[in-house]
């Protein structure tokens, strides 16, 4: 897993790609101001701790209540989408709830404005495979986020992107019709929070924020960030990179911080 923007437009795209395993566990630690300087990084981390529903204006939008099988068998995209749909129409707080279990899904575009107030959260509790054929990614891109801020992911789940499963694929220079790979990539984006990201990544640069000058990343939150390389060159660093992006920090930062 690496943490990726890149920004020619305004999309936001998940950490976890097919190249990738991540996982958000909830582990409590001082944090910065989140949303609306109501709540702490801390606050949200250790509330998810404790329980699923913390507020009780808060509503929750259960994957399986919209089709979504924890077998790891069936693909259960069109259940997510419908879910965060849901969810980003709902008028007040709303979180998106992945509960314990397998899920398999293959491309998610989850597109916004949302109607109700941020933070929007998705916590990830069980475990969310991605679909290791690689045809189902006609963009490149397993999870996209188009145009929602306020964004919060958290939880104590993973997002496996099958990448050893993959990696069977790259074949790009041997040949010249290859498909290439799922890969990180984002755009502009603001008020986006990653909260307690614990995993791997294929590439030494664990956290990549490349936002345009026109369009830069505004108010990103990076709290208990734990990533590991575990590429094919082992013993590089493990680093970051930051083009116009405005980050405040919190807790653990693995790789460091851009400066």
């Amino acid at each position: 897993m690496a943490i990726t923007w890149r920004a020619p437009t305004s999309a936001f795209l998940l950490l976890c790609l097919v190249l990738a395993t991540c996982e958000a566990r909830p582990r409590g630690a001082p944090g910065t101001v989140v949303g609306q300087a109501t709540r702490t990084v801390a606050d949200i981390a250790r509330h998810d701790a404790r329980n699923t529903k913390r507020d009780p204006n808060e509503k929750i939008f259960n994957v399986i209540d919209f089709g979504a099988t924890p077998n790891g068998k069936k693909i259960s995209t069109m259940a997510f989408q419908k879910a965060f749909s849901a969810a980003c129409q709902w008028k007040g707080k709303a979180r998106v709830l992945v509960p314990g279990g397998v899920f398999l899904v293959g491309a998610l575009i989850l597109q916004g404005p949302c109607q109700g107030p941020p933070p929007l959260i998705v916590q990830v509790s069980g475990t969310v495979k991605a679909v290791t054929d690689i045809s189902e990614y006609a963009d490149g891109v397993w999870i996209l986020f188009d145009g929602v801020n306020g964004l919060v992911l958290t939880g104590g789940g993973t997002l496996d992107g099958q990448g050893a499963e993959s990696w069977q694929y790259a074949d790009c220079k041997t040949n010249p019709d290859c498909q290439p790979l799922p890969v990180s990539s984002l755009v502009k984006i603001s008020d986006v929070h990653f909260i307690n990201i614990r995993g791997t990544t294929s590439s030494n640069i664990g956290v990549n924020l490349l936002c345009s000058h026109q369009n830069p990343c505004q108010n990103v939150q990076l709290a208990n960030i734990d990533l590991h390389y575990t590429g094919p060159q082992r013993g590089l660093p493990l680093s970051s990179s930051c083009e116009n992006a405005r980050i405040n920090y919190a807790g653990v930062q693995n790789p460091p911080p851009c400066r």
